[in-house]
């Protein structure tokens, strides 16, 4: 405690003052200027960020831990896919779901979609589709679910966000 007493007084003899009016006003200012410098941070250089869209794909029981990775031909198999919306407003969206059994290397997937998906979220809300899928022939594919947002009126454009599933279709 006495060093810092030492310390302020110090300060306050810097301002030629003397006496303890001196370190509180040397403090004070210091901490007037610590306060601008972290204000203008946030203000200036840290700004506010920027919206963001989101998709995800669940298991059947809505969580992260029991995908299917095996399903059997003509069978239904449910996916539970989520869209959460933070843009800063209501924003109509569109989940494309598409399937293939080729290497999907660019985004969107190049195909037409197998089914759609329409609401129009407002800002903060998350919608939750059960989406079934059911595959007619055996092998590798992969069940790809794409966001698509209309940020321009009428338009729907892909935004960026789409999740794959890959899957090996097997006999019974």
């Amino acid at each position: 405690m006495k060093t810092h007493s030492a310390t302020l007084r110090k300060i306050g003899d810097t301002l030629n003052s003397g006496d303890t009016k001196g370190a509180v006003i040397a403090v004070t200012v210091a901490l007037l200027i610590i306060s601008t410098v972290v204000a203008g941070y946030y203000i200036v250089v840290h700004p506010t960020p920027e919206g963001y869209t989101n998709i995800f794909v669940l298991d059947a029981q809505g969580k992260a831990v029991n995908y299917t990775d095996r399903l059997v031909v003509n069978e239904n198999y449910t996916f539970n896919v989520g869209v959460e919306n933070h843009m800063g407003q209501s924003l109509p969206c569109e989940v494309q779901v598409k399937l293939t059994n080729e290497t999907i290397s660019l985004f969107p997937a190049e195909m037409a979609s197998i089914k759609s998906y329409s609401k129009t979220l407002a800002n903060g809300e998350r919608w939750e589709i059960p989406i079934t899928v059911s595959l007619q022939e055996t092998g590798s594919h992969s069940i790809v679910f794409e966001l698509w947002i209309q940020e321009n009126a009428g338009t729907l454009e892909f935004s960026g966000n789409a999740v794959i599933r890959k899957v090996d279709v097997v006999q019974s």
